[in-house]
């Protein structure tokens, strides 16, 4: 993990509110210490609870909608491509030797795709680097994936990105090359917003490249009337984590687009 992915743990929930409480606690003989623990535990109850981690989540899917297939293949500028990003691994041992495979959301996007490859007949291509220490390009474990699990090929797999922004960086050109300038995008929809700033910016490089949002399905909410969906539990702190990273990458991106 590089030094800037560890740091940002400490930012994100529930790190950033444990953290939080133990330094209130260890200065809890002060005023701030107090009001530092009690903060640092409110973020940690708060983003443990299933309604306020749905909430969150789904502040990044407003406004994301799937596509129209048959009107976008109807198009003079039908789109040539499908782009599905690379996501999270796992890793195995098969004879002594430790390999990469794709994990939960990696998977889930392939099936997306797949699904969209049936539909329209696109080329798929898959772009992602090593997201794990001393493993392969996540790119190749899906491209594998997409054959043996879905028993659809991959014609364009990009390897040296290390995040969503080199993911639109990296493979925007390799479509232009070939002559396709639209493409669907494919990734999880509270990961749509980020995506999208990336290949908008990626675009002006290349001499103008659109993305049509294909999101999976949305994740079904927790319903405020539910009593359980005010207690804690442990998916929610992922949740949470996932929509604060998302958030605050959308801001970076923002100032880095300019």
């Amino acid at each position: 993990m590089s030094f800037p992915a560890a740091l940002s743990l400490f930012v994100l929930p529930p790190l950033n509110g444990l953290v939080a409480a133990v330094a209130g606690f260890a200065w809890r003989r002060r005023r701030a210490g107090r009001i530092t623990l009690a903060g640092g535990l409110a973020v940690l109850w708060a983003t443990s609870l299933p309604v306020v981690a749905d909430t969150f989540l789904a502040s990044l899917e407003r406004g994301i909608a799937g596509p129209n297939v048959a009107s976008d293949m109807a198009s003079p500028a039908a789109p040539g491509a499908i782009i599905v990003l690379g996501g999270d691994g796992a890793t195995f041992f098969r004879g002594g030797v430790r390999q990469l495979d794709v994990g939960a959301l990696s998977l889930a996007r392939l099936r997306g795709a797949a699904v969209l490859a049936r539909q329209t007949g696109l080329p798929v291509l898959i772009t992602g680097g090593s997201v794990m220490p001393a493993s392969g390009p996540i790119a190749i474990a899906m491209a594998d994936s997409l054959q043996t699990d879905f028993a659809v090929k991959t014609r364009w797999v990009e390897t040296a990105s290390r995040d969503t922004w080199e993911n639109a960086a990296l493979s925007a050109p390799m479509l232009r090359h070939d002559g396709i300038t639209t493409a669907y995008l494919v990734t999880h929809p509270w990961h749509m917003r980020r995506a999208l700033m990336a290949f908008r910016a990626a675009s002006f490089k290349v001499g103008g490249f659109k993305v049509i949002a294909a999101p999976l399905s949305l994740d079904g909410k927790a319903d405020p009337a539910d009593p359980q969906a005010w207690l804690p539990h442990m998916a929610a702190w992922q949740k949470s984590y996932f929509a604060a990273h998302e958030w605050i990458g959308c801001f970076w991106y923002a100032l880095r687009r300019g």
